[in-house]
């Protein structure tokens, strides 16, 4: 309300309250999260007279929700982490994919056509056919480019204290594990997951972003409600996430009268409903796999 600061009177001036929103915006995570959770949508008027520091205080908050889009999904440290690496992997192959969506930094705008062009060709050129030929090229990349720009967003996906390969590779044995045999070597005890073919990883992050546009689709049990597909195949162990045995039990005691026994007949119920909603989507071929788990049924 005022056009200069009356500090004696405890007021201050437009531009000031732009300042010392610039910085609660900057210092403080929960301010951007508030600001997200009160306007999803914020339009600017006249963007040409708009202040630098409101166009700063829009960036910073655009960023946040960047950022935030891989916690809403409830993934695990190192999944987060895996998914903003093949977030990466795959829209920067995408040609109609905008930069803004695909690079974790706003630092390309500073860049000239050509540099801009050379980082693209190098993110691109990121390959491997395991997890673990992937991040040896990364980090192979990361410690001999001059580009950096490359190097703000590798340390923005991995956003990790040792930005290296034997850091991730640190990184993942702490987050996954409470306790390891420490004779062995950090590799031989996640061997399984730097292992895992990128063909196979691509797939969990299709599943997970729910890519529709692709020839296979993934689902869980409760989320293909109400879909239908040609041809289904279900994948069915004898556990049900937590609900331990669910499946087994309902194939063991198919056909049998257990109603008198209250707490096998809800399970065997919870079972039968859970599979009836994945049998149904099929609307011309389906397929039941089942993993070999040493059934007793």
């Amino acid at each position: 309300m005022y056009n200069r600061d009356r500090l004696d009177k405890m007021r201050i001036s437009h531009e000031t309250l732009l300042k010392y929103g610039f910085t609660l915006i900057q210092k403080y995570p929960k301010m951007r999260q508030i600001v997200i959770d009160s306007y999803p949508y914020i339009l600017i008027d006249e963007y040409q007279d708009t202040a630098n520091i409101v166009v700063e205080i829009m960036n910073s908050i655009g960023q946040y929700v960047k950022e935030i889009r891989y916690d809403i999904i409830r993934l695990g440290k190192v999944q987060s982490l895996l998914y903003r690496l093949i977030k990466l992997y795959t829209e920067v192959r995408e040609k109609k994919q905008a930069l803004r969506d695909i690079l974790p930094t706003d630092e390309y705008r500073n860049m000239s056509f050509t540099d801009l062009k050379k980082l693209i060709v190098l993110l691109q050129s990121l390959k491997g056919n395991t997890l673990d030929e992937l991040l040896v090229d990364i980090f192979g990349k990361y410690k001999v480019s001059n580009d950096k720009t490359y190097k703000l967003i590798i340390e923005k996906i991995f956003d990790i204290d040792e930005i290296s390969y034997e850091g991730t590779l640190k990184y993942f044995l702490h987050s996954l594990y409470d306790s390891y045999d420490e004779e062995m070597e950090t590799k031989q005890i996640i061997g399984e997951i730097l292992n895992l073919k990128i063909a196979e990883v691509l797939c969990w992050f299709h599943y997970v972003n729910r890519d529709e546009n692709k020839e296979i689709y993934y689902h869980t049990f409760h989320s293909t409600k109400g879909l239908e597909y040609e041809n289904v195949i279900i994948i069915l162990g004898k556990d049900f996430g937590q609900d331990k045995g669910l499946f087994e039990l309902f194939f063991k005691e198919y056909g049998e009268d257990i109603s008198q026994d209250l707490p096998k007949y809800e399970k065997y119920e919870r079972g039968r409903n859970i599979l009836y909603v994945a049998v149904t989507r099929a609307t011309k071929n389906r397929t039941c796999s089942i993993i070999n788990q040493h059934w007793r049924a």
